[in-house]
Formats: structure tokens, sequence, C-alpha cells
């Protein structure tokens, strides 16, 4: 009986302990991502970050080539992998946003931006609070005939109100319609309008900030820094910030000023202050200050234009060697404004 059973399956050896030992190994795997949450979360993760691998090639092929309603699909399908996964915000969400950006962007009119209205009208209906979904969108309605537009703008500013994006889209649809009423009102919001928002603009060691209300002094050498905040950043006069420090320090290298803000801001540096013991030691005036930025530009008549709200700018402000003077406060006169969104005969 058994030398029939061994020459019938015999062959089959082979195949069997194939099977069992891949059984054997699946099992132990399960059991393996069970039992270690952070095996599982890595498992997890980079089955997704497969898949998100997969759709950034096949979208690159697609819309290098201005195939955007095949790009659309493809969008589409990564939202719906999304929303079975998880409907909140996660790290997959982000690369969506990516995804969309990179895929919005390369549009070049409105035609091509028409292919993007209903992907994008679903992604604001389920995330209602992410800014640039909200802008992108309202972009594809310029073409169309109603207040929606309107809706998607004003909501965008209630969510950031300090971005100029919206309001550059506002301003120019409704000039465009003959809507003196909301033209002057995004106008005047743009300029006035100081709130900040959901977006953060962040240094982890030296202050989170948001919008245009965010600064913060760095002093000391490279073994002893020292930052000091200040968050209260007014916009279209000037305006003396105070940073007062923890214990008397001697300048002797540059100081660094970091500032959270959007881009499209002008800023002018008119005066500094140094303190000691509550008096004036000294006092310099803006033609004896030398000005170093990180990426902004420096404008002919001195002032400083933010063109990046990525991560904070860093201005380096070097000071006459003779002030080179121990100090425990820094007062800083700056006079921040934003610049024209269009033209000065329709704002």
């Amino acid at each position: 009986m058994k030398s029939d059973f061994i020459k019938k399956y015999g062959k089959y050896k082979g195949l069997i302990r194939l099977i069992i030992i891949f059984l054997l190994f699946s099992n132990l795997a399960i059991l393996i991502l069970f039992h270690s949450g952070n095996m599982r979360y890595n498992f997890l993760r980079l089955t997704a970050e497969t898949h998100n691998i997969y759709t950034e090639y096949m979208l690159f092929r697609e819309i290098e080539q201005r195939r955007f309603a095949q790009g659309v699909i493809l969008l589409s399908r990564q939202i719906d992998k999304i929303q079975r996964v998880s409907d909140g915000n996660n790290q997959l969400l982000d690369q969506l946003l990516g995804n969309v950006k990179y895929a919005f962007n390369k549009t070049v009119d409105q035609e091509d931006r028409d292919h993007f209205e209903p992907l994008l009208k679903e992604l604001v209906d389920i995330y209602p609070n992410i800014y640039a979904f909200r802008t992108m969108y309202a972009k594809t309605l310029e073409n169309n005939i109603g207040e929606e537009i309107y809706e998607q703008i004003d909501s965008a500013i209630r969510l950031v109100g300090s971005a100029p994006e919206a309001y550059r889209i506002g301003s120019r649809f409704a000039f465009k319609n003959d809507n003196l009423s909301k033209l002057s009102e995004y106008c005047e919001g743009y300029y006035f309008n100081q709130q900040g928002g959901i977006k953060f603009n962040e240094i982890p060691y030296a202050f989170f900030g948001t919008g245009l209300r965010s600064m913060a002094l760095e002093i000391g050498k490279s073994d002893e820094k020292i930052f000091i905040r200040n968050n209260g950043l007014d916009i279209s006069k000037k305006t003396n910030y105070e940073f007062s420090l923890p214990r008397p320090i001697t300048i002797e290298e540059s100081i660094k000023l970091h500032i959270a803000s959007f881009k499209g801001v002008s800023i002018k540096l008119d005066q500094l202050m140094l303190f000691r013991d509550g008096k004036i030691i000294k006092g310099i005036l803006k033609d004896d200050i030398s000005i170093l930025t990180d990426r902004s530009f420096i404008n002919f008549d001195g002032s400083i234009i933010i063109i990046s709200d990525e991560v904070p700018e860093i201005i380096e402000i070097t000071l006459p060697n003779e002030s080179f003077l121990e100090v425990d406060k820094i007062s800083i006169d700056l006079v921040i404004k934003k610049l024209q969104l269009i033209g000065p005969d329709i704002c």
C-alpha cells in the first residue's frame, strides 16, 4: 500500500516540500507582522510606496506627453486606493497632493485645466480643509458662469487668510467679469488680512510660524546659539520689534532673523538698537548694516523680497565692527508690506 502511494505521488515530492516550506514561511511572516506593530507598519508603508512609485512613473509618462485625461484617470485610481486605506490625513494623502500639484502645474491654458475639474471637485468634497485643492479647483472654474468660483475662493481664504493665491484668482476673475464689489473685497482683503493658517513654516529648533505672524532672532556662536521669538509681525507700517535676551551676550558675529512668511512680501530694515541694563548703548542705521539672504532678492531700495514660502527666510545682518558690544536686548525697526498681485490701476 505504502509502495503504491510512493509510486503514485513520489514524483511530486519536491513540489510538496516547496508548498510546505512556503506555507511555513507565510504563516511565520503573518505571525511576525501581527506581533510587531513596527514591522507591520513598515510592511504596509512599503506596499503603499510601491504603488505610489508606479503611479508617479505612469503619471509622469502621461503628463509629459500632455495626455491630461489619462493622467486624471491615474489620479482618480490613487484617490480610490487612499480612501480604501484611510479617509483621514496620512502619508498617502501627502503623496496624492504632490501628484495632483505636479500634473495640474503642467497645464498652460483653461482647456488643459478643464480635464481636472471633476477630479478637483471630488477632492474638495473629500478634503475640504486643504487650501491647494480649493485654489486649483477655483482655477478650473474660471471659464464657468456662476458663483461657485467665489465660494471656493472665499473658502480658501478662510483656510489661509494671508496666502496670495486665492486673492490672485479672485481678483482676476472679478475684474474680467466686471464684478466690482468682489474685486474691491479681494483687493482690500489681500492687503489687510494678516491671518495665518493651516500651512506651517517651521524650523523645529527655532519656532513654529504660521502666516505672517512669526519671527525669531538667532544670536551667539555656533556652540551657544540663542533663539528669541516674536509673534507680532505687522503689515503696512514701520514697527519696532524687541528681543529680550535671557542673559547678556557679546555680539561677535552677525545676527540672523528667521521669518515665516508667504511669498510676495517686502521687508525693509530701518534701524537696529542695542541695549544693556535698560539703556541704549548703540543705534545703527540701515546704511551701516550689511544684509545677506538665503533665497530672497534685495530690491534697489534695500528692501528684501520674499519669493519662497517652503521654508522660513533667513536674513543675516552684519553689523559694523565697533558695534560688537555686550547686550541684553535688541530692537529692530522693520517695514513689512505685501507686494501687489495685479496692476495698481485695477486694485
